[in-house]
C-alpha cells in the first residue's frame, strides 16, 4: 500500500519515530523534517529541511498533531531550526498528495 509512495513527516515528537519505522517497513520514502538532532541509519528514510524539499514528488505530509499555527509553524522536538510550512510549499504538491 506504501510501497514507492513518498511521505513527508514534518516536526512532531518521539511519537512519530515508530511511525516513520511503519512507513519504511511497508516500502515508502520518508522524508523527515525537523528531526535535526537524529540520525537515522534505515535506509529510506531521507533527512531533509522544508526549504531543499521538492513537494512536487510528496504524496503525503504528515503534521505533528498540533498541526501549524496561525504563521505555518510547526512544532518539532528533535531540531533547534523553526520549521514553517508556508502556502507556495503546498501550491507546489500534487493534486494527490494528502495532508495528515
Amino acid at each position: 500500500m506504501l510501497k514507492q509512495k513518498n511521505i513527508l513527516v514534518a516536526g512532531g515528537d518521539k511519537r512519530y519515530l515508530p511511525v516513520i519505522d511503519t512507513f519504511i517497513h511497508h516500502g515508502a520514502t520518508v522524508y523527515a523534517a525537523g528531526f535535526d538532532q537524529l540520525h537515522f541509519k534505515k535506509q529510506g528514510v531521507i533527512q531533509s529541511s522544508l526549504e531543499e524539499m521538492d513537494f512536487q514528488r510528496l504524496d503525503a505530509i504528515l503534521l505533528p498533531v498540533s498541526g501549524t499555527d496561525h504563521n505555518g509553524k510547526i512544532e518539532s522536538s528533535y531540531s533547534d531550526t523553526p520549521l514553517h510550512l508556508s502556502p507556495s510549499h503546498i501550491k507546489q504538491t500534487q493534486e494527490h498528495c494528502v495532508i495528515y
